[in-house]
C-alpha cells in the first residue's frame, strides 16, 4: 500500500531514467518555472511519506518525539531495529503439534507481519507442551494465514518425532523456501532424551518437567 508515482502522476512527469533505482520512477523537476512538467507535490505525494513514517514508528510502539531526525538520534533507526529483532516473536495460538503464530503485541500494536513467507524467515516462540510427533508452523497476520501451516522439520528435513519442543522454553525456527517447510534450529532437549544427571541451560521462566534447578537443594528420591 503505496502510491505508484508512474501510474499516479503519469511517465512524463516522472523521472524514468533509472529503472533498476526506481522501478516505478522518481521525482522529477520542472524543466522551467511553470512548465507542469514535473512531479507534483501533493497531498498524496505527502502522506505516502508520512504513512510510511508513522507506521514504523507506531507498530514499534513509538510515538513521534517532536525532535527531527539526525544520525545520533533517530527514532525511524529505533522502529527499524526494534521490527529486525522483535518481529521475530511470535506467539502460539494453535493445539500441540499444530503450532500457529501471531505477532506478538507491543505497546498495544503489533509488529508487521511479512505477507508471504520467504528464505530464511526467522520464527520465535514458546510451546505451551512439548509435541508428541510431526508438526505444523501456520503464521498469521491478524487472524489470517500468510500462507498456510508448513511442515517443521530437524535442519536435515527429518520428521520431529516427539520431545524435540519443550514446554514454556522458547524454540527458534527457520523457513527453507526451496523446501516449503520450517526447520528447528538447534533441538530443544527434552528429559526423556538425555541421560539421568544430565546439566543442561535452559532459557525459561519455569523449569521444564522432568528436570530439577541445580541449585544445591536437598530433593526426595523416592518421588
Amino acid at each position: 500500500m503505496a502510491i505508484n508515482l508512474e501510474t499516479t502522476y503519469g511517465a512524463g512527469r516522472v523521472n524514468t531514467s533509472d529503472p533498476v533505482g526506481y522501478p516505478v520512477g522518481a521525482i522529477k523537476n520542472e524543466t522551467s518555472p511553470g512548465a507542469d512538467d514535473g512531479t507534483q507535490i501533493d497531498e498524496a505525494w505527502g502522506n505516502d511519506n508520512a504513512g510510511s513514517i508513522q507506521a514504523v514508528l507506531y507498530q514499534a510502539g513509538l510515538v513521534p518525539d517532536n525532535v527531527p531526525e539526525k544520525v545520533s538520534a533517530s527514532q525511524m533507526l529505533q522502529g527499524i531495529a526494534r521490527h529486525v529483532s522483535g518481529s521475530t516473536f511470535y506467539t502460539d495460538t494453535g493445539a500441540v503439534n499444530a503450532y500457529v503464530l501471531e505477532a506478538t503485541s507491543v505497546a498495544s500494536t503489533a509488529f508487521e507481519t511479512p505477507s508471504a513467507l520467504f528464505d530464511g524467515m526467522l520464527a520465535r516462540f514458546i510451546p505451551p507442551a512439548n509435541n508428541t510427533g510431526a508438526c505444523t508452523v501456520d503464521v498469521e497476520y491478524q487472524g489470517v494465514s500468510i500462507d498456510g501451516a508448513k511442515d517443521l522439520t530437524l535442519e536435515d528435513g527429518t520428521a520431529l518425532a516427539g520431545d524435540e519442543l519443550v514446554a514454556s522454553t522458547g524454540v527458534s525456527i527457520r523457513f527453507n523456501f526451496g523446501n516449503d517447510r520450517w526447520e528447528l534450529l538447534g533441538v530443544s532437549v527434552a528429559a526423556a532424551s538425555v541421560p539421568v544427571g544430565a546439566i543442561t541451560h535452559v532459557a525459561a521462566n519455569a523449569i521444564p518437567d522432568g528436570w530439577l534447578k541445580t541449585n544445591g537443594a536437598a530433593v526426595s528420591r523416592t518421588t
